[in-house]
């Protein structure tokens, strides 16, 4: 945040609280910590809002909705990052290797035990893979947070806002619904890359929406008023 915008912050604060009717205003100081402060150019869209309301003296509330003002990584990066595990440490081979450790030392001598083996096996191949893709997210997300601070020259930023858990856990309750339905691994395999790459979607960065409430600058639901 630069000088400027704080001393904006600052006077306008000190306003609002006192209309400087006092003979001493009140000792505002408008902080650099991501955790009590939000800098709205991180958002041009409603940054141009904003300037264009002040501009023309307009106190109307500003009405926000999810997923309205927003920070992304492209789907197409993700994508990359998907494919390239399906390619290399989570290919057909990682499969196999899975069922194969599954059937170790087991005598499978009845249809139920062998596919109790197939969907044990697989199982512990989504668990892995599952785990890889939120360090997927998470590795981006670095990326991409380190661009921002470079770009406006910030140190600290709030944590995004994605919520990387469930994400990656509907991909899990998908892979494991597919491998209900399959007979064999190669059946298998050949449904969790469309699926993997259906799933490979913009990873929203931040939401301007969740950020607000974060910080309680949110009046009611998708009302904002600042």
């Amino acid at each position: 945040m630069s000088e400027f915008d704080k001393s904006i912050l600052n006077y306008y604060a000190a306003f609002t609280e006192t209309r400087f009717s006092n003979k001493s205003t009140l000792n505002y100081k408008w902080l650099d910590d991501p955790n009590l402060t939000l800098d709205i150019s991180f958002f041009p869209d409603f940054f141009q809002l904003w300037v264009t309301k002040l501009g023309n003296n307009d106190l109307t509330p500003v009405e926000i909705s999810p997923q309205q003002y927003k920070l992304e990584i492209s789907a197409g990066r993700f994508l990359q990052k998907v494919d390239e595990l399906l390619s290399t440490s989570f290919g057909h081979e990682r499969l196999r290797s899975c069922l194969a450790e599954e059937e170790q030392g087991k005598e499978l001598t009845t249809a139920d035990q062998v596919r109790e083996v197939f969907l044990e096996g697989v199982r512990t191949y989504n668990i892995s893979l599952r785990k890889a893709i939120e360090q997927v997210i998470h590795t981006l997300q670095q990326e991409e947070i380190g661009a921002i601070e470079t770009r406006f020259r910030v140190t600290r930023l709030p944590p995004p806002t994605f919520n990387i858990p469930k994400f990656s856990q509907d991909i899990y309750d998908a892979l494991q619904r597919d491998a209900a339905e399959c007979a064999d691994a190669d059946q298998y395999f050949a449904r969790a890359v469309p699926l993997l790459r259906k799933y490979s979607k913009t990873i929203v960065l931040y939401d301007l929406f969740i950020l607000l409430k974060q910080f309680g600058i949110m009046g009611t639901y998708g009302g904002c008023y600042l």
